[in-house]
């Protein structure tokens, strides 16, 4: 759906959304961008690949191919390590027991970074606005 919408969009739009250099590598390397794309682990924006696929005219064949055979690599990995060392994770996990205070803390950590961050991006807004 991601393809198709970039394949029908104006390019303006998506080379503001997209950036010009992820659409122009996508160009460049074809099929492989994708596939690499499509491998890469989570903190990839992996969203990004089929919208630059389309937004270079990739063929759609050559997107789905490489897409499938790259899913297919990262989520046969990743099934392979849960069925290899699930059990020894598991039973670490539950062994790994954080005190009430660990727990605590990082809450109090994660509530004032979050709300550093919600300041920081506000004044950021601020700068560019004139009186």
């Amino acid at each position: 759906l991601s393809y198709q919408i970039a394949a029908t969009a104006s390019a303006r739009w998506l080379a503001a959304k997209v950036g010009e250099q992820r659409i122009a590598a996508v160009r460049r390397r074809g099929w492989p961008a994708v596939l690499a794309g499509a491998i890469l682990p989570a903190p990839f924006p992996y969203k990004l690949v089929p919208l630059a696929a389309g937004a270079a005219r990739l063929p759609r064949m050559q997107f789905l191919g490489a897409l499938a055979v790259g899913r297919g690599l990262r989520f046969s990995f990743a099934a392979y390590v849960g069925a290899r060392y699930g059990r020894q994770a598991l039973a670490t996990l539950r062994r790994a027991r954080p005190s009430p205070a660990a727990i605590g803390i990082a809450a109090v950590l994660a509530v004032a970074l979050a709300a550093a961050v919600w300041l920081w991006k506000r004044r950021r807004r601020g700068r560019g606005r004139k009186p």
